[in-house]
């Protein structure tokens, strides 16, 4: 393998070192600069820059040259890459982090960019099923509904309706999702949204509207 040129060395080198000072400097203050953190630290990684300085692996260097955890370098870097300074600031580090295995756990098609809206589903007074905005909602909250949601007992599947709700999600999926509304296929899937159970529909072109909103309530009756 050809070695690198030495003036590209040298800058890659001065690169990795002030990288290493500043990632050092910000474990001081990790709570509040845990963005700048995890962008540091995918650059040295990302960029393999701890080649330099004879690391052979980056979790090498994180043990030698920072002192510092494999996964939590890898959670910060993930937060860095995934949401912008001013949302780390607004969130910090473990709600946004809670929030992604949230959004993971969940069968909607939430991004990350939707995290800062999320409403979590969370027990309330008496342990009645309650709601609050992401910001509001504590870390164990958000984990907690996590679990919930990835073992199947989310708020939205429980109690006494729960069964019928399931059994008419899988009636209008069978009816809607194999049908042609005026030619064109439509697909049905359900989602959560809010701690609720719904159907998303695509497909239906304004002129068929009728036609799907008929076949979904032909599968509605069925269950009153």
């Amino acid at each position: 393998m050809p070695r690198k040129p030495a003036k590209r060395k040298q800058t890659r080198l001065a690169r990795l070192d002030a990288a290493t000072r500043e990632i050092v400097a910000l474990k001081a203050t990790i709570v509040r600069s845990f963005h700048d953190l995890g962008r540091r630290l995918a650059e040295v990684h990302d960029e393999k820059l701890h080649e330099e300085r004879g690391h052979a692996t980056f979790d090498d260097y994180l043990e030698r040259e920072v002192a510092f955890s494999r996964a939590s370098a890898f959670k910060f870097m993930l937060l860095a890459r995934t949401f912008t300074a001013e949302v780390a600031r607004d969130l910090g580090a473990d709600r946004l982090y809670a929030a992604l295995r949230y959004i993971k756990a969940t069968p909607e098609d939430e991004s990350p960019a939707d995290i800062p809206r999320l409403v979590i589903p969370v027990e309330g007074a008496g342990g009645k099923p309650g709601k609050k905005p992401l910001r509001e909602a504590s870390v164990r909250e958000i984990a907690a509904a996590a679990r919930a949601v990835a073992k199947g007992k989310g708020n939205a599947g429980a109690g006494p309706g729960a069964a019928k709700a399931k059994k008419l999600i899988r009636r209008a999926m069978e009816a809607l999702g194999r049908a042609h509304v005026n030619g064109i296929d439509v697909t049905v899937a359900p989602r959560r949204k809010d701690g609720a159970t719904r159907l998303r529909v695509d497909g239906v072109p304004v002129e068929g509207a009728w036609q799907a909103f008929a076949i979904l309530a032909h599968a509605a009756e069925g269950e009153t």
